[in-house]
C-alpha cells in the first residue's frame, strides 16, 4: 500500500523591508517592533551634533564647508531636530515603527506641531 503524502500550508508572518537603494531585509513581524532603526538613530545623532556645531561656528555655511558636507543633506537631516520628544525617545528605545524609514521623514513635510507628528508617525497623540 503506497504511503499517503500529507501537504500542509504554513504561514510565516514576515515582511520584506527595503533599506537604502538595493538592500532588502526579511524580518519576522514580532522582531520588527523592538529592534533599533539604526539609520534613523544615526541620522538623529548627526542632526543633533551638526546643530550644536553650527551654533558653535555661528554660521551654517562655514561649518558645512569645514566638514565637507552637502548643504542639501544637512538641511534634510536637521529636520530631525524638530521631532517631538516622544518620537525621539521612541527612536532611541526601539519603539519607533520599523516600517517608517529615514527617507519617509526627511523627504516629506513634517508638521511642527508635536501632536500632529505623533499622530502621523506613531499613530497616537492628543486629539
Amino acid at each position: 500500500m503506497p504511503e499517503e503524502k500529507i501537504l500542509r500550508e504554513v504561514f510565516i508572518p514576515i515582511k520584506i523591508v527595503k533599506r537604502g537603494s538595493a538592500k532588502s531585509k526579511i524580518m519576522h513581524q514580532n522582531d520588527s517592533q523592538k529592534k533599533l532603526n539604526r539609520p534613523l538613530l544615526r541620522a538623529l545623532a548627526k542632526a543633533y551634533r551638526w546643530e550644536n556645531g553650527i551654533r558653535d561656528f555661528g554660521r551654517a555655511d562655514w561649518y558645512i564647508n569645514k566638514n565637507k558636507l552637502s548643504k542639501a543633506y544637512v538641511r534634510r537631516l536637521l529636520k530631525l531636530n524638530n521631532l517631538s520628544p516622544k518620537i525621539k525617545k521612541a527612536i532611541v528605545t526601539g519603539d519607533f515603527p520599523r516600517d517608517i524609514l529615514l527617507q519617509d521623514i526627511v523627504f516629506s513635510e513634517i508638521s511642527l506641531l508635536w501632536s500632529e507628528q505623533e499622530r502621523k508617525l506613531l499613530g497616537r497623540g492628543e486629539k
